[in-house]
């Protein structure tokens, strides 16, 4: 009995490899050019292009801290079926540590699927910040912005410059780890676009900004025609 159950845990298992393997070696995807990553400073750039795709549903960007466990941050969807150069393109924002492995799980339709070769990145570009949450850059008296920082204690200076880039204010801000929310009060500004330049060390982040007029209270009443 014994001896039949481990057969049958046997058959089980190499069942199972067996149908992995057909499903990693079906699925078909020709590159003109693998998984590469260009770092900047909000992130990891990842670009690849195909030549040729069959049944390619989609593409699955995976990231390892390792390089053996890998965990899922996005997809991209697949040309389907396709002769012809496709180019792909993926941001990664949350690109914090400083060796970070990528790679590409190509599925068809059917959801087999393959695998591209790993890609290694060693980070130069310190990531001290990185902007998470804005309001709208167009505003009438407050511009808001969340920063998620990694480092305790880390300084931000941030500046305002008018669009000729005169400098109308610098201020300072000491970053707890995690989110931190700034505020800019505009409503003494005159209408026009501004830059808001965030920066703690050698890490530089630039936002544009549209200061306007409140609508909602330089809106003209509506007016009745009468005959």
């Amino acid at each position: 009995m014994i001896e039949r159950n481990c057969k049958s845990v046997l058959l089980t298992l190499f069942c199972f490899l067996i149908f992995s393997l057909n499903q990693q070696a079906s699925a078909s995807c020709l590159y003109e050019k693998t998984v590469i990553g260009e770092e900047l400073a909000i992130g990891v750039m990842l670009t690849w292009s195909t030549t040729k795709e069959e049944s390619n549903a989609n593409f699955s960007i995976e990231r390892s801290e390792d390089g053996v466990e890998f965990t899922t941050i996005g997809e991209l969807k697949g040309a389907g079926d396709s002769e012809q150069l496709q180019e792909y393109s993926f941001l990664d924002v949350m690109a914090k540590s400083d060796r970070l492995f990528y790679r590409l799980k190509q599925i068809d339709f059917d959801n087999t699927y393959s695998f591209s070769e790993v890609l290694a990145i060693n980070k130069k570009i310190p990531n001290e910040f990185m902007v998470v949450k804005m309001s709208s850059v167009s505003v009438s008296s407050t511009f808001d912005v969340t920063l998620d920082a990694t480092n305790e204690g880390s300084e931000l200076e941030y500046s305002l410059k008018d669009w000729k880039g005169n400098e109308l204010g610098t201020d300072y801000k000491t970053l707890d780890n995690g989110l931190n929310n700034i505020s800019l009060d505009l409503s003494e500004n005159e209408n026009g676009i501004y830059k808001l330049t965030l920066s703690v060390g050698e890490e530089v982040e630039t936002l544009t900004i549209k200061k306007i007029t409140d609508e909602n209270r330089k809106k003209p009443m509506a007016k009745l025609d009468k005959d």
